[in-house]
């Protein structure tokens, strides 16, 4: 696992707050803000300018799911993929994509 450096936490700063709504039995989820571009250990995140999808309580964290029109997408040299889901916990962070070929997880301190 890798953490999340100083160069990463300001960009993601940028993205304002995420906004959490009950509908229809479901918690949905939506942020938007500033495109943000950041390289993380095994590839480079891009978050566009709105994300959707829904949120899902876990023990002691929460899973983000996101509407693929409206989803993150991860990019290694020339291959771009979606990003199905954040898993975020008191001490880690996991992106999962299509495929779990470049999931990736980070300390959080």
């Amino acid at each position: 696992m890798g953490d999340i450096s100083d160069r990463v936490r300001p960009l993601l700063k940028l993205r304002g707050d995420v906004s959490f709504d009950l509908r229809h039995g479901r918690v949905e989820l939506e942020n938007a803000g500033t495109e943000v571009r950041a390289k993380l250990q095994r590839f480079t995140i891009r978050l566009p300018p709105v994300l959707r999808g829904e949120a899902r309580l876990v023990d002691d964290g929460v899973v983000l799911r996101f509407d693929p029109s409206f989803a993150p997408s991860v990019r290694w040299y020339f291959l771009s993929i979606e990003v199905e889901r954040f898993e975020l916990m008191p001490d880690f962070a996991c992106i999962r994509v299509q495929g779990g070929s470049f999931d990736q997880c980070v300390v959080l301190k």
